[in-house]
């Protein structure tokens, strides 16, 4: 009874940890879209080059989850990926904010996108064999709609 009961509190603290990551992550790569209009009257910016700063990140990301995730699966190890890239990903972000030129943020934000493009789906290959259905049918929901 005691290993069911620990066994239960572990499946929450997964869950609980992929979805504060997932939310740290995408807050800071996505959701700075949404004042980009009030930027954009400020800035010198063209929205043409604030629609280059937003989609490099999605095309890095896009490419980095599947290239990432299939190493994790031959490696053998998901950890070995998941946690340089959410220290690899603090650290771009805190650089995003020292950079000076629009090419730098470019480059910056492409490489926000490498690093947290395989955050999402190790993170629910790894909640996933610890789950019960219901619960993992929770958790993605959960992380999808985050």
């Amino acid at each position: 009874m005691l290993l069911l009961q620990h066994n239960q509190h572990f499946r929450y603290i997964i869950i609980i940890l992929n979805i504060q990551n997932i939310i740290f992550q995408n807050y800071g790569a996505f959701k700075c879209r949404i004042p980009f209009p009030i930027y954009c009257e400020r800035s010198p910016l063209s929205n043409t080059q604030i629609g280059l700063i937003v989609s490099v990140l999605a095309i890095c990301w896009a490419a980095s989850g599947l290239v990432f995730g299939s190493i994790s699966d031959l490696i053998g190890s998901k950890r070995k990926i998941l946690l340089p890239a959410t220290l690899l990903f603090s650290l771009l972000s805190f650089a995003s904010g020292l950079v000076s030129s629009f090419w730098s943020m470019v480059v910056v934000r492409g490489l926000m996108g490498l690093s947290e493009g395989p955050v999402l789906p190790i993170a629910q290959a790894t909640s996933l064999p610890n789950l019960h259905l219901k619960d993992a049918v929770l958790t993605q929901a959960l992380c999808k709609a985050l």
